[in-house]
């Protein structure tokens, strides 16, 4: 009965140093999280439309995976960022994991189909707009070249952005995410001086 008993709260417990105050000043919409391990080595990077729901899910409750359990007993540390979308959280999950090379993510690897150099359909920098309405929140994502450039909450922020990188090179995943949605119709707003001047 004792292991039972143990082997139950096990799975009810948080990750060592997640409570449940952390839990719930996590935004209840879409967006990317981020887990630390010892010393601050960046862990797991994940995304999700709830995304309060799904870093708890990893963390505590009777139904998670053998690989959950295996993760969150190696958890010290939570961030996350707000999207405004599925689109952003996307984005954001590729550019960090990119960036941070997370020791439980797996790398994306060149599938047959991908592309090199594909010409960017723009003369410029685009934004695609997002509304959470689980959050409340507008955000507008930035896409020059096939790079993601970044993420602001107003249109004339995202024009700021434009200048971040000299020369935007092609992103596979950024390709990926946005090639098929942009031929069906996604709508962008072309960040121009004319168009950015018409905000201010």
């Amino acid at each position: 009965m004792q292991a039972h008993l143990e082997r139950v709260t096990r799975r009810f417990q948080l990750a060592a140093h997640i409570d449940e105050d952390t839990i719930e000043g996590i935004p209840a919409g879409c967006g990317v999280y981020l887990f630390y391990g010892d010393d601050d080595v960046p862990i797991y990077v994940g995304r999700s439309v709830r995304l309060r729901q799904r870093v708890r899910a990893h963390l505590v409750g009777p139904r998670r995976s053998a690989k959950d359990l295996r993760l969150a007993a190696l958890v010290r540390r939570v961030e996350w960022k707000a999207t405004g979308g599925e689109i952003g959280a996307m984005l954001a999950e590729a550019q960090w994991i990119a960036a941070l090379r997370p020791t439980q993510n797996r790398v994306s690897k060149a599938r047959t189909g991908d592309v090199r150099g594909a010409r960017w359909p723009y003369a410029g920098a685009v934004a695609i707009e997002e509304f959470d309405a689980a959050s409340a929140l507008r955000i507008w994502h930035v896409i020059d070249n096939w790079q993601y450039l970044g993420s602001a909450e107003t249109l004339a922020q995202a024009g700021a952005l434009r200048g971040r990188v000299a020369s935007p090179a092609l992103e596979l995943p950024t390709y990926r995410i946005l090639s098929e949605r942009l031929a069906r119709g996604l709508a962008v707003t072309p960040l121009t001086d004319d168009t950015l001047t018409s905000v201010v």
